[in-house]
């Protein structure tokens, strides 16, 4: 692989300005990644967001970043959430309410941003209210688009960029995801692995949901 996800301290200055558009390993930057990787690549984000329709329920039809305020509210209506919302829920079970994404203010006392979730008429969810599945899901369908240039992380440095590859590793990979939020996933990332910059090793609870993917192998461990 290229390198690993950084699991420690963050540095100052110019190293953390570099840093601030790449995701860390508890995703609590999330909106500031979002919001990089849409102005980069259209493409990609527009694909990330079919994504994410398939697997969050009720209407998608965006993902964007909003300024954040002063209060910690994000511009606009976005910082309501959608009725029906469910909130604050981390009990393993799909669509319960995740702690892990938030509104980030950016560094250096810039205006920060929020992530939301345009949801039509029914208006913009700020993602930080979504389920833990569909969070996961979010976060490791961007890791997987996007590759080595979305993460913290130590390259080879005697290895070209281009030719550079990433390994993602993911224990409990559908952790708290149904089966349809899983094998989209999934999908995705063979997809994704066919381009060659990135690859995925990671556990599953149902090897089901890999059935019938090309260039995906399933490994059956204990009984």
């Amino acid at each position: 692989s290229a390198g690993s996800g950084e699991a420690g301290g963050w540095g100052h200055g110019a190293q953390e300005q570099r840093d601030e558009g790449r995701l860390r390993s508890a995703c609590d930057n999330l909106p500031t990644v979002l919001a990089r990787t849409s102005r980069e690549c259209a493409r990609r984000h527009a694909v990330l967001v079919a994504a994410v329709r398939e697997a969050c329920a009720g209407p998608v039809e965006g993902l964007h970043t909003v300024p954040l305020r002063p209060d910690g509210t994000g511009a606009a209506d976005a910082g309501a959430a959608v009725a029906g919302a469910v909130v604050g829920r981390d009990d393993g079970r799909p669509g319960g309410g995740s702690s892990g994404a938030r509104a980030v203010p950016a560094a250096g006392g810039a205006e920060g941003v929020r992530a939301v979730l345009d949801r039509g008429e029914l208006g913009k969810l700020p993602v930080e209210q979504l389920g833990d599945g569909e969070l996961r899901f979010l976060a490791l369908a961007l890791v997987l688009l996007t590759g080595p240039d979305v993460l913290a992380m130590d390259p080879v440095g005697e290895v070209p960029s281009a030719h550079q590859q990433m390994t993602v590793l993911a224990d409990g990979m559908d952790r708290c995801m149904d089966g349809r939020q899983a094998r989209e996933l999934v999908s995705l990332a063979a997809r994704m692995t066919e381009r060659g910059h990135v690859r995925l090793l990671g556990t599953v609870r149902d090897p089901t949901v890999a059935d019938g993917l090309p260039g995906v192998q399933v490994l059956h461990l204990g009984v």
